[in-house]
């Protein structure tokens, strides 16, 4: 399944003995599970790993289009019907209690990592989330405290597109940077399927 999923022959055997590695140096790990059309059967593999090895397991079906020049279509892969549920049991939620998402955040705030947290990829360069491709800081070449400040810079000058300032359903649309950049290739505007499930969704909801 694993191999069927990433492509990778030996993928698993890979990430299986990364996971030891790990573990072994005392370093804290938890595993996220991304499941899509070709993994669904396997979730309660996924979640046994977890709990043979005693490491916590979250899992997702929140899977994002590549801004990091992957070609692949995600649309297939996705379990859409199972999305549309969940998105349209919190609008529902929201409207019930009267709890909605502030407007005017910014779109950085959204991410659990937001002036705490970073990632550094592969060649070494800092960003501030695992989806997006910028700021790419290179930390290599910097004090740490230079990238650190330049990514928060970066976070606090994003900014919602003007589409999203307007919109009628923005107080229900837990939207966030890389779910804009990833769906519309920018934060510059947010992609038009992406606007209308949610409008759609929150004007059923209304009874509109």
């Amino acid at each position: 399944v694993y191999q069927a999923v990433c492509g990778v022959e030996d993928g698993f055997d890979r990430v299986n003995d990364g996971i030891h590695t790990l573990m072994s140096l005392g370093i804290p790990v938890k595993l996220v599970g991304t499941i899509i059309r070709q993994n669904e059967h396997d979730a309660l593999n996924m979640a046994y790993y977890a709990y043979v090895h005693r490491l916590p397991w979250a899992s997702t079906i929140g899977v994002r289009p590549s801004l990091r020049g992957a070609q692949t279509d995600v649309t297939p892969l996705r379990l859409e019907e199972k999305l549309a549920a969940a998105k349209q049991k919190q609008i529902e939620a929201m409207i019930q209690s009267g709890k909605f998402v502030d407007p005017m955040r910014k779109p950085a705030a959204s991410c659990t990592d937001y002036r705490v947290g970073f990632w550094v990829l592969w060649n070494g360069n800092m960003q501030f989330c695992s989806f997006m491709n910028e700021p790419d800081i290179p930390v290599r070449d910097i004090p740490f405290a230079e990238a650190w400040r330049r990514l928060l810079d970066f976070e606090e000058a994003l900014d919602w597109p003007a589409a999203c300032k307007t919109c009628a359903a923005a107080r229900v649309c837990l939207k966030c940077a890389a779910s804009i950049s990833t769906e519309s290739g920018s934060m510059e505007k947010p992609a038009a399927s992406f606007c209308k499930s949610i409008l759609t969704c929150y004007k059923h909801k209304k009874g509109e």
